[in-house]
């Protein structure tokens, strides 16, 4: 696995919402 998951679902979730 390469990245953490939490910062992609937080990418994916978070900066959309702005």
């Amino acid at each position: 696995m390469g990245p953490p998951l939490g910062s992609v679902i937080a990418e994916s979730i978070l900066l959309p919402e702005f």
